[in-house]
């Protein structure tokens, strides 16, 4: 054997065992594709959650809202009285109806929307989640004793 055949064959073996054999490539796919699997629905069960926890936060405000605005004209208010005193913060205002990303409130009575009678005594605001396909109904409403109830699900 010649010395250039001896050096070809050092370069041969050299060149064999440089870089990843498609089975690793394929053990590290897998390994990845499970991790992903698993790690999305844990993703959008945490923004579902924060989505609810800010609505919740919300639904809040919009209490206070309604303490003032009983405190300065004898009544509760309407949702858009109260979106419009607000600054327009709590979110869209869609005929009787407020409208924030997923979310909807509305005022739930004899009459929509309540008259001012009815506002007088009391109201009930509920806020509805817009279901997406994957997504469960949320729903709560809020008295002005200060209750808020989760009603779904």
């Amino acid at each position: 054997m010649s010395n250039n055949q001896i050096q070809r064959g050092e370069k041969m073996k050299k060149n064999n065992q440089e870089g990843f054999s498609i089975v690793e490539l394929l053990v590290v796919c897998v390994i990845l594709g499970t991790l992903s699997a698993m790690a999305v629905p844990l993703y959008k069960k945490a923004i579902i959650g924060t989505e609810n926890g800010a609505m919740f936060a919300m639904i809040k405000i919009m209490l206070q809202e309604q303490t003032n605005f009983y405190t300065q004209k004898g009544r509760y208010g309407r949702l858009d009285e109260i979106n419009s005193v607000y600054g327009g913060g709590f979110g869209a205002t869609v005929d009787n109806t407020i409208v924030r990303n997923k979310f909807t409130f509305s005022m739930t009575g004899s009459s929509t929307p309540p008259t001012d009678a009815e506002l007088k005594e009391s109201f009930t605001v509920v806020a509805t989640r817009t279901v997406d396909n994957s997504e469960f109904p949320y729903v709560i409403q809020v008295t002005p004793s200060g209750e808020i109830e989760q009603i779904l699900p």
